[in-house]
C-alpha cells in the first residue's frame, strides 16, 4: 500500500511539473484522481450487439471537444452540458476486425478558463454469440479418375476452411456424418479466424464409386450454431485427368494504390489449357480473377476500391476454381488477401503533449525544485483526498 501511495503521488507531482495545470473542466462521477491519471473506466458493459448511447454525464465549465483520437467503434458529443459516449457506425464490424473485449477512445476537452485537459474513457464488451460459422465454398466436389488409396488427403485438391466473426469464438470444429470411408478433422493451421480442415480416405476406395456427405461445422458457443455443407466424392474409370494449383493457399497484399501485389505468382501446375475456366468465389464486386497467357499465371486485379470495414478487416479470402471441361477435374485454390487494417486517417498533434516533455522536465535541476515545492504545497491535499478514496495513509 505504501508503494502505491508513493507511486500515486509522484504521478500527481510529475504530471503538474511536466507542463500541465489544473483546469476548471468537470464531469460529474470522474474524481479528481481520474483527471490527473487521464483515466477512467465506465462501469457499463456492453453487448456487441448493441447500438447507440453508451454513457451521459453532467458535465461544468466545459466548451467543448477539442479533439476525438482516432477510434472506429466510439464517438462522443457534448450538447447543453450533457457529455454522451455512443457507439459509431462502425461499431457493427467490431467482431470481424478484432478479437479484444474492451474499447477505449480518448477525448480532450476545451475548458471555460482556456485550457484543455484529456481523458480517455475504457469500455468492456460482452460478446454475444449471433453468427453462424461460415465456409469457403456452399458444396464440396472431389472427383477421381483412379482408386483413392487409404490415407490420401483429398484436401489436397481443395481447401475446406471456415470462420466465424464472434471474437470470443476462437476455434471452430469440423465433422462429417458418420462412415467408415472418410474422416474430416480440423488442422493445425490457422490464419487468424480462418480454419482449415482435413478430409482423409480411411480405406482403399475404389471404382465406380459416388457417395454424398454432409460436413458439418460448429462454434460450440451458446447457442451452438452450426453450418452445413455437402460433400460429394466421385470415382470413376473415366480417364480425366487432374488440374493442380502450385500451391493450396497463396497470400496477397492489398496496397494503398488499390492494387493486389501476391507473395508469389498464382500459377497451375498441370491440366491448363486455352480452354480452362476459371471460377471466383467471394468478393466478386471487388476482385477480379483472370489468366494471363504471356505471364502462364493468374492475376488478380482490384475492381474497385475497398471499403473501410473490408480494410479494416485485415483479411479477405477468395476461393479460385479452374477446370479444363471434359479433360480435368476441378482443382481449387484459396487466396487469402492481407489488408494494412489503415484507413487513411491522419491526427492532428497540434497542442498535444507527450513524454518527452516529461523527460527534459525531470532532466533539470529547475524542475527539481518545482518537485519538491508541490510535494510541500499538495501534501495536505493528497492525503485527505486518498482517505477519501479508500487508501492507507501511513
Amino acid at each position: 500500500m505504501r508503494l502505491a501511495s508513493f507511486m500515486l503521488q509522484f504521478l500527481v507531482i510529475i504530471k503538474l511539473t511536466a507542463g500541465f495545470k489544473y483546469t476548471n473542466c468537470y464531469i460529474d462521477g470522474v474524481p479528481e484522481i481520474d483527471w490527473m491519471l487521464g483515466y477512467v473506466t465506465i462501469p457499463k458493459t456492453i453487448d456487441d450487439t448493441y447500438r447507440g448511447p453508451i454513457t451521459t454525464y453532467e458535465t461544468r465549465n466545459i466548451t467543448g471537444i477539442f479533439k476525438i483520437e482516432d477510434n472506429p467503434y466510439l464517438t462522443a458529443e457534448i450538447t447543453a452540458n450533457k457529455f454522451t459516449i455512443y457507439t459509431s457506425s462502425n461499431f457493427e464490424n467490431f467482431e470481424e476486425q478484432t478479437e479484444r473485449n474492451s474499447i477505449s477512445i480518448k477525448l480532450t476537452f476545451n475548458c471555460s478558463d482556456d485550457t484543455i485537459d484529456a481523458l480517455t474513457f475504457h469500455v468492456n464488451v460482452r460478446d454475444v454469440n449471433n453468427h453462424r460459422p461460415s465456409l469457403n465454398k456452399e458444396a464440396y466436389e472431389y472427383s477421381f479418375g483412379m482408386d483413392i488409396p487409404k490415407g490420401f488427403e483429398l484436401t489436397a485438391f481443395g481447401p475446406i476452411n471456415g470462420t466465424d466473426k464472434d471474437f470470443t469464438n476462437r476455434m471452430v470444429y469440423f465433422e462429417i456424418d458418420k462412415n467408415e470411408d472418410f474422416s474430416l478433422k480440423n488442422m493445425n493451421d490457422i490464419y487468424g479466424k480462418i480454419h482449415f480442415a482435413s478430409l482423409k480416405a480411411l480405406r482403399t476406395i475404389k471404382s465406380p464409386y459416388r457417395k454424398q456427405f454432409t460436413m458439418f461445422l460448429s462454434d460450440k458457443g451458446s447457442p451452438n450454431f452450426i453450418t452445413t455443407a455437402p460433400i460429394t466424392i466421385t470415382v470413376s474409370s473415366i480417364a480425366l485427368s487432374t488440374l493442380n494449383f502450385s500451391s493450396n493457399v497463396y497470400y496477397g497484399n492489398y496496397m494503398k494504390d488499390n492494387s493486389v501485389k501476391m507473395d508469389e505468382p498464382l500459377t497451375i501446375k498441370y491440366g491448363c489449357s486455352n480452354t480452362t475456366v476459371i471460377r471466383q468465389h467471394n468478393y466478386s464486386s471487388y476482385f477480379n480473377v483472370s489468366y494471363n497467357t504471356s505471364k502462364d499465371e493468374l492475376i488478380i486485379n482490384n475492381i474497385q476500391p475497398l471499403t473501410e470495414a473490408m480494410i479494416l478487416q485485415q483479411i479477405l479470402v477468395i476461393t479460385i476454381e479452374a477446370e479444363t471441361p471434359g479433360v480435368t477435374y476441378i482443382g481449387t485454390t484459396t487466396v487469402i488477401i492481407r489488408t494494412d487494417g489503415e484507413i487513411g486517417c491522419s491526427i492532428s498533434v497540434e497542442n498535444s503533449y507527450d513524454s518527452t516533455y516529461v523527460a527534459i522536465g525531470i532532466g533539470t535541476a529547475g524542475i527539481v525544485i518545482l518537485v519538491i515545492l508541490n510535494l510541500v504545497f499538495f501534501r495536505v491535499w493528497y492525503r485527505k483526498k486518498m482517505k477519501s478514496l479508500g487508501f492507507v495513509i501511513e
